[in-house]
């Protein structure tokens, strides 16, 4: 997963804990997806298990910590978080729950030693990621200034110290002894800020509307209501590690609303928002969720769970479709409004729908059923869906793009994307789109070469600005018009080589030049 030969590859620009951890069932069990996704999986439930005693010993009784593990269990983010075989993601809410959790035993008190033992679990959440762990540290400063006890605050610079000191301990010898940068892991992490400048509040609102859309209207807005009541009263009377997880959460929701791609549509680094999220509104919500007849949130939930999966469908899919048409194509900007407004109308409905419904005392009760309910039928949807699940989210295509590689000789080379090459099974030797597409010459190269017998493109490589993607599209495309056949695939650009310009039948690729075509 390190290394492709002896090449330098972007898996090391993050620390190598997750990576470790996959080695041992892969190394055992061979390259199974199960295998590869079993680390995420257990991190997953391992989470599960310290909110549940997290909330419990917050609250002290036992319908809130339910509510926080149907809240984060349940979760689409939570859920592709623990299924993605991809550097981090799949660490962070454990880790998350683990700082929680070992500050809740401790009653935030971390003087007598208690700065060494948050120091080496800083030390091992650093190996998992560099930028979310300073986050709960520093999010540890800012609520002992709340509470009003900035003298330990102090404890925590020793706990900083320790823990940089420990990642540096494993980290800067493993990189002399493979010949790596040591530096690469910060640098990349701080390499997709947003910078200030003309286009800065439209990034920083496509961020919000992806963050929004993943987490879901019912989730985010029932914990903005509880953090504006709680923080209102500078959380007083609110237990410390409910206080922690609401502030924790809302440092992480805005660090990385700056930090990002901005082509990404899987807000991947908000994954330990939903843990935190979910402890705060299982102990807002869990002593009514005790008083509610059982039978009428069964009632509601269900009609709810039916509304979102016949009506509501996947409500991250249309933004997307409507990107696509427009900073591909260039339409007008009316068909991303139009999409918006539908996504909001769907999403909004519901809540005026159940606010009616239920009597006054039962309304706040209504956005949790939401927000437990809306995450299973998005599940669903997503696990139906044909398109791939990681960055480009809401894609259409990726299966009817690898079909139409079957119509290539087993022996031609396919220049296509890593998923679209896994999905039609590896027949044909193949090159990275990704990879080619940085060097037009190369990319112009590999077109040419009368052994490619295939090249697809996907919509998300043109997409960070509208019309300078759409003239590097149809550039691409004009390389390719003249010796393949053209077709779009949902999200993707489907080329097939001309018959007729098929290699002579009985040469192979090293006996013919690279770059030459038949007349």
């Amino acid at each position: 997963m390190a290394f492709s030969g002896s090449a330098w590859n972007a898996v090391l620009s993050h620390p190598l804990l997750y990576h470790s951890l996959v080695a041992v069932p892969v190394g055992l069990a061979g390259k199974a997806p199960w295998a590869a996704r079993l680390v995420g999986v257990a991190a997953f439930y391992a989470a599960g298990v310290m909110l549940w005693f997290a909330t419990r010993k917050a609250t002290g009784e036992r319908w809130g910590p339910f509510l926080a593990v149907a809240l984060y269990g349940l979760h689409p983010l939570a859920v592709q978080s623990a299924l993605l075989v991809e550097i981090d993601t799949a660490l962070l809410p454990l880790v998350t729950m683990a700082f929680v959790w070992y500050l809740l035993r401790r009653g935030f008190e971390l003087g007598r030693g208690g700065w060494v033992g948050l120091g080496l679990l800083l030390g091992v959440a650093l190996m998992a990621k560099l930028t979310t762990p300073p986050l709960l540290v520093a999010t540890l400063v800012i609520y002992y200034l709340v509470a009003g006890r900035p003298g330990r605050a102090a404890y925590v610079l020793p706990a900083l110290a320790l823990g940089a000191a420990l990642f540096a301990a494993y980290f800067v010898p493993y990189c002399a002894i493979k010949n790596l940068p040591a530096l690469e892991p910060l640098k990349h992490s701080f390499s997709r800020a947003a910078a200030p400048g003309g286009a800065f509040a439209g990034l920083l609102l496509k961020r919000g509307v992806k963050l929004v859309l993943w987490l879901g209207l019912p989730f985010i807005l029932t914990f903005v209501l509880v953090f504006i009541q709680k923080s209102s009263r500078r959380f007083k009377g609110v237990d410390a590690g409910v206080a922690y997880a609401a502030l924790a959460a809302s440092v992480i929701l805005v660090f990385y609303l700056f930090i990002g791609g901005d082509g990404y549509g899987f807000v991947k680094y908000h994954a330990p928002v939903v843990p935190l999220v979910a402890l705060a509104l299982g102990a807002a919500f869990g002593p009514a969720l005790a008083k509610e007849s059982k039978l009428t949130l069964i009632f509601l939930g269900a009609l709810a769970f039916v509304y979102y999966l016949l009506v509501v469908r996947d409500p991250l899919y249309w933004p997307y479709v409507a990107r696509e048409v427009k900073e591909v194509l260039l339409a007008p900007y009316g068909e991303i409004n139009k999409a918006l407004a539908l996504t909001a109308a769907f999403l909004v409905l519901p809540i005026i729908a159940f606010i009616v419904m239920t009597r006054r005392g039962g309304r706040a009760m209504s956005f949790v059923i939401l927000a437990v309910v809306a995450g299973p039928a998005l599940d669903v949807w997503q696990a139906r869906a044909d398109y791939e699940h990681r960055y480009n989210y809401g894609e259409r295509g990726l299966a009817a793009a690898a079909a139409a590689l079957k119509k290539v000789p087993d022996n031609m080379n396919v220049v296509v994307p890593a998923d679209v090459a896994f999905a039609g099974g590896y027949v044909h030797p193949h090159v990275a789109t990704e990879d080619v597409l940085k060097d037009a010459e190369e990319f112009r190269s590999r077109v040419r070469d009368r052994h490619t017998g295939a090249v697809v493109l996907r919509d998300s490589y043109y997409i960070h600005d509208p019309y300078r993607g759409a003239l590097e599209y149809q550039k691409a495309i004009t390389i390719l018009e003249n010796m393949y056949d053209i077709k779009r695939r949902g999200s993707f650009t489907v080329a097939l080589r001309k018959k007729e310009l098929y290699p002579v039948t009985g040469t192979s690729a090293a006996e013919e030049p690279a770059g030459e075509t038949r007349p």
